[in-house]
C-alpha cells in the first residue's frame, strides 16, 4: 500500500462579515427584481429600437419572464436577441419562453445557459420550435435536460427550418440522445 496524504484547510470565517454579506446582496436581488419589472413595462413606450436584452444573472424567474412577454408579443418592441443566461428559470419559465417564441416573429437568439429548465421546459421549447420561423440560434448549456428532453427537440429539429444553432452542452446526455440529434440531421 502506498502512502496517503489527506491536506486539511482551515479557514476562519467572520460570522458577522458573513451576515453583512448575505444582508447586502439579498438587498441588491431585490433592488434588481423591482428594476427589471420598470424597465420592462417601459419596452411599450420608448424603447421601440430595443433589439438585445441581456438580463444574464439578474435572478431572472418565471414572474420576470411572464412581465417580458407582454411588451414582446404586443409586436411594439423588436428584439432579436435575449440572453437570460445564470438565472432562476425553470420549467415554468421555459413554458412562458416557448409561448413567447410561438407567437414572436422577431427573436433569432435565445440564451437559456445554466438554467434549471430540466426536460419539462426542453419540451415546451421543443414544441414551439414546431411553429416558429425567426428563431437562428438557442443556447441550452448547462440546462439539465436528459435523453427525454433531448429527443423531443430532435423531433421538433425535423419541422424547423430557420433554426442553425442549438448548443446543449454539459447536460446529462447519453449516447441515445445524441444519437437521435443525429438522426434529425
Amino acid at each position: 500500500m502506498g502512502n496517503v496524504a489527506i491536506a486539511f484547510i482551515y479557514s476562519s470565517i467572520d460570522l458577522s462579515n458573513y451576515l453583512q454579506t448575505k444582508h447586502r446582496a439579498r438587498i441588491e436581488h431585490k433592488r434588481i427584481q423591482s428594476i427589471i419589472p420598470r424597465y420592462l413595462s417601459r419596452l411599450n413606450h420608448s424603447d421601440i429600437d430595443l433589439t438585445t436584452l441581456n438580463l444574464n444573472g439578474l435572478g431572472v424567474d418565471c414572474s420576470i419572464i411572464r412581465l417580458l412577454s407582454t411588451p414582446l408579443l404586443s409586436g411594439e418592441t423588436r428584439v432579436q436577441e435575449l440572453y437570460l443566461e445564470r438565472n432562476r428559470i425553470g420549467s415554468e419559465g421555459a413554458t412562458c419562453i416557448a409561448r413567447l417564441l410561438c407567437k414572436d416573429g422577431h427573436l433569432k437568439i435565445v440564451s437559456l445557459a445554466h438554467n434549471p429548465i430540466g426536460s419539462l421546459g426542453a419540451m415546451a421549447l421543443a414544441s414551439s420550435l414546431e411553429q416558429n420561423r425567426s428563431l437562428d440560434r438557442l443556447d441550452l448549456s448547462y440546462c439539465d435536460i436528459d435523453d427525454l428532453g433531448v429527443q423531443k427537440l430532435a423531433q421538433s429539429l425535423k419541422h424547423n427550418t430557420t433554426l442553425k444553432y442549438l448548443k446543449i452542452e454539459g447536460n446529462p446526455i447519453s449516447s441515445d440522445g445524441v444519437y437521435s440529434l443525429f438522426k434529425c440531421i
